[in-house]
């Protein structure tokens, strides 16, 4: 019975020893991750949050400071620390941290390069649709793809779509018009004054100018931007990230100007024989017609106002 109690409590002492060497052998002491985020074009400092996850799963967020782009974190446990920048003004950025075993406290350096957000920056600038059509090109149609991404990992990214017609589709039947107007003002004209010839007082009515030609390309960039809000509906927060903002066509794009109009023809003068002479032939009006296809791009997407979605 003695023998039984001294081996059980050797046995008790060893395992304390045991839990107590190996509790020690796994303390860790504090590790400080500290440093700068920076633009990775200018330098310049940026303020943006870090969402950190801990080799233990655990999450939390910081931020860097918006004046000096400093950042610090503190944990307490050993292995591979993964750091996410993102926000607003940056573009999302994943990098991972060593995080040595040791009980003794310790600093690790880290700074990090980041690409910040700039108004206006161009992000897509492509011919996005068929020639006067709703159609998306092949590149757009790609471009857009990897655009929706984009948007999906940046969350709070905001952009503007820009959408243009192709050709100005108004100007030759502005001019087409004016020239029938003018053909037949031209031969009414000469009825009337046939008329007069004879005495006759009672003429036919005179030929009205061309009332305007109503131009079909808003309506043409209306309906493009509708089939652009249905493959953008899917964003979250898309009222509030995406702007549609139509623009005019170009000056390169419009038809060339109107030729000059053929002067009205002179009386002939008599001939020998009392008899006058064939009018000679007016000039042809050739009207101008315009360009068959797009030189311009008629999609361009941008970064839009560089602020946070809610206050």
């Amino acid at each position: 019975m003695m023998f039984e109690a001294m081996r059980r409590t050797v046995a008790a002492t060893a395992m304390a020893i045991l839990c107590v060497g190996t509790a020690a052998a796994q303390l860790q002491g504090p590790a400080t991750i500290k440093g700068v985020v920076k633009d990775a074009t200018t330098g310049k400092p940026v303020g943006c949050k870090i969402d950190a996850v801990e080799p233990t799963g655990k999450k939390f967020s910081n931020k860097s400071n918006d004046a000096t782009g400093a950042y610090l974190i503190i944990i307490n446990d050993p292995g591979t620390l993964k750091l996410v920048v993102r926000g607003h003004n940056v573009e999302r950025k994943e990098i991972t941290v060593n995080v040595p075993a040791s009980r003794k406290a310790q600093v690790i350096e880290q700074d990090i390069t980041v690409n910040s957000f700039t108004e206006g920056k161009v992000l897509m600038n492509v011919r996005g649709f068929d020639l006067n059509a709703t159609t998306l090109t092949p590149a757009a149609s790609a471009e857009i793809a990897t655009l929706k991404e984009f948007l999906r990992t940046n969350n709070e990214l905001r952009i503007n779509v820009k959408v243009s017609p192709d050709v100005d589709r108004t100007a030759s039947a502005k001019v087409a018009a004016e020239a029938e107007y003018k053909r037949l003002h031209a031969a009414w004209t000469k009825e009337v004054a046939a008329l007069k010839k004879k005495k006759i007082t009672e003429f036919p009515p005179e030929p009205m100018p061309p009332t305007s030609v109503a131009d079909p390309n808003p309506v043409l960039v209306s309906d493009r931007i509708a089939v652009l809000k249905s493959m953008f509906a899917e964003i979250n927060n898309v009222d509030l990230r995406i702007t549609y903002l139509p623009q005019p066509l170009p000056a390169s794009a419009m038809a060339p100007a109107a030729p000059p109009t053929p002067e009205a023809a002179p009386e002939p003068a008599p001939t020998k024989k009392g008899k006058k002479a064939a009018p000679p032939k007016p000039a042809k009006v050739v009207v101008p017609e315009a360009p068959k296809t797009t030189t311009h791009p008629t999609l361009v997407v941008e970064i839009g106002k560089v602020k946070p979605l809610f206050n």
